[in-house]
């Protein structure tokens, strides 16, 4: 899933060790990580990943077919805040 859907976007970092779900979301956050999918067995389950913001200002289920779409404009929304923040 992730070499197929988005590694192409050059926009993203796996981590699959074995490690808790709680480690890998605490590293993530002190790489800072603006964006994470979350791909889960349980999410897969339902057609879904989840779609989270660092800050967790945003925390969204986005079909599995929409990920990538979802994250790209996302991080668009996200670039735009910090423009007009800038202005």
């Amino acid at each position: 899933w992730y070499g197929t859907r988005l590694k192409p976007t050059g926009l993203t970092l796996s981590d699959d060790r074995v490690v808790s779900a709680g480690v890998l979301f605490s590293e993530a956050d002190l790489l800072g990580a603006p964006i994470r999918l979350t791909v889960s067995p349980r999410n897969l389950k339902e057609g879904a990943v989840e779609l989270t913001t660092r800050d967790k200002r945003i925390k969204r289920m986005v079909p599995v077919g929409e990920a990538t779409e979802a994250a790209l404009a996302l991080k668009k929304e996200l670039f735009s805040e910090i423009e007009g923040k800038l202005k």
